[in-house]
């Protein structure tokens, strides 16, 4: 008997605290994710931009940036970030054109 008494206060030592130091659990939530993806675009201008920017570079530099776009296209795909992989493949259309 004497020992059950021993295992309550024990039990009730280590529980007790435990339960007193817990938050209540309903200002805790998940917040709520949008389904799909949205694209985003850009200002014309900007292209326009980039098109002129990359317009003044040689056939080399260009090559080495449109590799570079396209890791970080497949890169960004593989971490499925559509957006940015959207966003790449923009540029490297951009690159194509010349």
């Amino acid at each position: 008997m004497f020992k059950n008494k021993i295992y309550t206060v024990i039990y009730l030592s280590i529980l007790v605290p435990v339960l007193l130091s817990a938050a209540p659990l309903d200002k805790y939530y998940i917040p709520q994710q949008s389904s799909g993806y949205t694209t985003q675009t850009t200002e014309p201008n900007v292209d326009d931009e980039f098109r002129n920017k990359v317009g003044s570079l040689s056939s080399e530099e260009r090559e080495i940036l449109k590799k570079s776009f396209q890791q970080k296209m497949n890169n960004a795909a593989n971490n499925q970030n559509f957006d940015a992989a959207a966003y790449y493949k923009r540029l490297i259309d951009i690159l194509n054109s010349f």
